[in-house]
């Protein structure tokens, strides 16, 4: 063979079919069929599979099922392979893609605008199977196994104490008895969300204000599902200004505070976590303030 069609042949291999390395692929049946689920269920019990999961061998490395709502979707990010592999740089391997996502019982659909055309193809519908950690997407001709990310609220979760304070503002008008900055408390035994805020009264004085409330079981596996979703940041970041959010979960194993990644930089034996607003929107929703 020539040279120049060795060097032929190695050029058309420069890109190989996403559909040839998707990793864990398997052989088609007729059970790998993607169950069909309505509309309803598919944005009702999504709830549940909300948090990080992580796969070093597949398609999917990271997928990150949040509780950001976009419409009747949440919103999703995946790190994937997207099953090219190139002989020279720059190659299109991997990919961050964001988007949203529906998700029922059985199955879960994953949606994006601007995933490329390379991505396009992990997109869709899938089958999907929680044991334990472990999470399961599969289809006709594919499937994967992730495992859940470290969950910060576990099945042994008694209690969360979300506190907020600080931050840059103006004076309170006189006579409050408050600045800012307030207290929830979820006792997950007793399924009671009690609460101490500082009301914001425009003009007039600002008071603590308190309340309890009862939540469901579904409720209460919202936002722990709101708390599995965050992210373990590893960001040294030195904000200002911001006010300050923590939270603590208990466990029969002890405490563990979590405290919001703009503060990174303060180190000492806290997780930062990034997102972390939402468990104080999800708090804010549930107690009904």
């Amino acid at each position: 063979m020539s040279t120049r069609r060795m060097f032929a042949g190695l050029a058309a291999l420069t890109f190989l079919s996403a559909g040839a390395l998707t990793g864990c692929a398997v052989e088609a049946s007729p059970d790998d069929e993607v169950v069909e689920e309505s509309s309803e269920q598919l944005s009702a019990a999504g709830k549940a599979l909300i948090g990080s999961y992580r796969d070093d061998s597949g398609a999917f490395r990271r997928l990150v099922l949040t509780s950001t709502k976009v419409g009747q979707r949440n919103v999703f990010t995946a790190d994937v392979d997207t099953g090219i592999r190139c002989i020279v740089a720059p190659c299109p391997s991997a990919e961050h893609i964001e988007g949203t996502f529906t998700a029922g019982s059985k199955t879960i659909t994953l949606y994006s605008d601007t995933a490329s055309a390379h991505a396009q193809h992990l997109l869709g519908r899938y089958n999907h199977l929680v044991q334990g950690a472990k999470f399961t997407l599969s289809r006709r001709g594919f499937t994967q196994s992730l495992e859940r990310d470290a969950v910060i609220w576990p099945s042994s979760a008694t209690k969360l104490v979300a506190r907020v304070s600080g931050g840059f503002m103006p004076p309170p008008p006189a006579g409050s008895t408050c600045s800012n900055g307030g207290e929830y408390t979820l006792d997950a035994a007793a399924k009671k969300l009690s609460w101490k805020l500082c009301d914001w009264n425009g003009a007039n004085p600002r008071h603590y204000k308190t309340g309890t409330t009862t939540l469901t079981a579904a409720e209460i596996r919202g936002i722990g599902g709101v708390l599995n979703g965050l992210e373990i940041s590893t960001r040294n970041m030195c904000g200002a200004d911001k006010p300050f959010q923590t939270f603590t979960v208990s466990t029969p194993a002890g405490d563990a505070r979590y405290t919001d990644s703009f503060y990174g930089c303060r180190g000492g034996s806290d997780t930062y976590v990034d997102g972390i607003g939402s468990v104080f929107n999800a708090l804010r929703d549930a107690s009904g303030n």
